[in-house]
């Protein structure tokens, strides 16, 4: 399909953009702080290189616009553009939207932007401020293209790594991780391999690793523990797993528990979490599960983790 954005976009290249989805303000123009400002968010003021701001929100206002752009922007040039507006400078340009976003219609425009960051190895930026969810389609996005390296490098859906996503994001807390050649640390695309080598890199970079694998652990404690209590009344197993079978015994249950969660543990330890009291408080709960109440076992063993 033809789109006069995407042709715009082709015809004036501009190495940074950043989409924002729901981004019209809540504030007037003298109230707005760096903290909700999601016109210009504080992120892409950092950024040392020509960027294009793209808005969809029918909220959005031209007499708020012309305002906050005037005192802040005052270089910035005014043209009408298609069925929205444009201001541009050498550094800044800002195309504004005031109409919905509807993923189902418009996902195409995004898609078409990313292929040509793609091909100029650029770098985009999507922030929804709608509250909907977009990981999974980010990760639609990724599968499908044949440039896996260059859009985990260049294509960046949500600042917040999945911590805050609703209509309003802290934008001075969260911004996008970059790596030493200004690439983005993509967390929402990493391997758990890839992960571990960014330990250490920022604090905040640590706390969404840490959470990534205590959500492992409890996952796999709820997996294998309801059929570890399952076996122990001699009924069958709830799920179904490649290490045992039907015949398990409730110990053979609870060898393959451990052994995945002492697989996380040296990660947890990495990440400065494990303690050597919560490693003590582990170590006695992994060898007398026998002594423990089933129905307390994986409760303490969360507790010590979470």
């Amino acid at each position: 399909m033809d789109s006069p954005l995407i042709n715009h976009c082709a015809k004036n290249p501009r190495p940074y953009t950043y989409f924002g989805i729901g981004s019209a303000p809540h504030h007037t123009v003298e109230a707005l702080t760096p903290t909700w400002n999601q016109v210009v968010p504080l992120f892409v003021t950092e950024v040392k290189k020509p960027i294009r701001i793209i808005h969809y929100d029918p909220y959005f206002r031209l007499p708020w616009l012309t305002e906050y752009f005037e005192k802040t922007y005052p270089t910035l040039v005014f043209s009408k553009f298609e069925d929205g507006w444009l201001w541009q400078s050498e550094a800044f340009e800002i195309i504004v939207f005031p109409k919905q976003f509807h993923r189902s219609e418009d996902s195409w425009i995004v898609e078409g932007l990313i292929d040509q960051s793609l091909s100029s190895e650029f770098q985009f930026v999507l922030q929804e401020y709608t509250g909907t969810e977009i990981r999974s389609w980010f990760q639609k996005l990724y599968d499908a293209t044949k440039r896996k390296e260059y859009f985990k490098a260049k294509i960046l859906f949500d600042v917040s790594y999945g911590a805050d996503t609703g209509c309003m994001t802290n934008l001075t807390k969260y911004k996008p991780y970059y790596n030493s050649r200004g690439d983005f640390i993509n967390l929402m695309l990493f391997t758990e391999a890839e992960m571990k080598k960014t330990i250490g890199i920022h604090p905040d970079i640590d706390a969404h690793i840490l959470k990534h694998y205590k959500k492992k652990c409890s996952r796999r404690i709820d997996f294998h523990f309801v059929n570890y209590r399952r076996r122990v009344k001699g009924d069958t197993l709830m799920n179904k797993c490649e290490w045992y079978g039907e015949s398990a015994t409730p110990d053979e249950i609870m060898s393959v528990l451990q052994n995945e969660i002492n697989q996380i543990l040296p990660v947890l330890i990495q990440l400065g979490y494990l303690t050597p009291e919560k490693k003590a408080a582990l170590h006695e709960l992994f060898n007398e599960y026998y002594m423990v109440d089933m129905y307390e076992w994986s409760p303490l063993v969360k507790k010590v983790i979470e």
